[in-house]
């Protein structure tokens, strides 16, 4: 699931309310289901509930009742927001610039550092894109994941 999303970001051409929604699914709400109604035409009363975008209306925790529901931050479009996908005590660096013709103009490294002398870092996720910093650290934070979990 994540490897597939990290797809669609990396094909995004610019930020996205609606992989907005699937960060936050695939991250701070496992085990949730996606309203129906998210991305298709909404009903008026969907549309009045939801606020402030139908589009970045998450899920219902149970399929039928209204028990509990998220709305998505603006992961690919804000870094602030990018960045509370990023493992805690993991390092980020953000750059933008290219030093080859075709690469994407903007960069985001996830790096472990190591507290003690030798004081080190490792790149352990890297993420590009030509759509925004943002993009790129979503993208990034995302393969950060699994790496985080291996000393």
């Amino acid at each position: 699931m994540i490897a597939d999303l990290i797809a669609r970001l990396e094909k995004a051409e610019g930020p996205s309310p609606h992989l907005d929604a699937e960060i936050a699914l695939a991250i701070l709400y496992p085990g949730w289901v996606r309203h129906p109604h998210v991305g298709n035409e909404c009903p008026d009363w969907v549309q009045r509930e939801m606020w402030p975008s139908v589009e970045k209306f998450l899920a219902w925790r149970d399929h039928n009742e209204p028990v509990e529901r998220a709305i998505a931050a603006n992961y690919t479009a804000s870094i602030d927001a990018a960045l509370t996908l990023v493992p805690d005590g993991m390092w980020w660096l953000i750059g933008a610039g290219r030093i080859r013709q075709k690469e994407p103009l903007y960069g985001a490294q996830i790096l472990r550092h190591d507290p003690d002398p030798p004081y080190t870092s490792d790149v352990i996720a890297e993420g590009e894109h030509d759509a925004g910093a943002a993009v790129a650290l979503c993208i990034a934070a995302l393969r950060a994941g699994p790496a985080c979990l291996t000393p």
